[in-house]
């Protein structure tokens, strides 16, 4: 298993979220990542998506209380704009997409994501 990943945000609110269809795969790819004590890395404004749910609910502290258990760290190492616009006049995806694939493209490391076009973009190298 790597010792080092790169979540996007639909990877984490699927998990903290038992209603949503894709938590149960969430579970089974972050619970062994936590078990092991992976690094898991996520840009900033993916957090920030993270975040806006259990905001709503009065709930970030036992949000944040969840990624800091996963072992969730905030990559908020600023990528050059002109990086981040490369990848989104290149690939098409939405800004919070790129941010996510900036990081695992300036680390060198899987993206782990349930959006496919993300998904395709971080095989391609994009």
């Amino acid at each position: 298993m790597t010792s080092e990943l790169v979540l996007d945000a639909s990877t984490v609110i699927a998990f903290l979220d038992a209603h949503d269809a894709h938590h149960a795969a969430a579970a089974s790819l972050l619970v062994p990542h936590a078990t092991e004590r992976a690094t898991l890395y996520m840009h900033v404004v993916n957090v920030a998506e993270v975040l806006v749910r259990p905001v709503m609910a009065g709930r970030e502290d036992a949000a944040l209380n969840v990624l800091a258990e996963l072992g969730v760290v905030t990559d908020d190492v600023a990528d050059p704009p002109l990086v981040l616009a490369r990848l989104r006049a290149v690939t098409g995806l939405k800004m919070p997409d790129c941010c996510a694939l900036a990081v695992a493209q300036r680390r060198q490391l899987e993206l782990l994501t349930f959006d496919d076009r993300l998904a395709a973009a971080a095989r391609s190298g994009r």
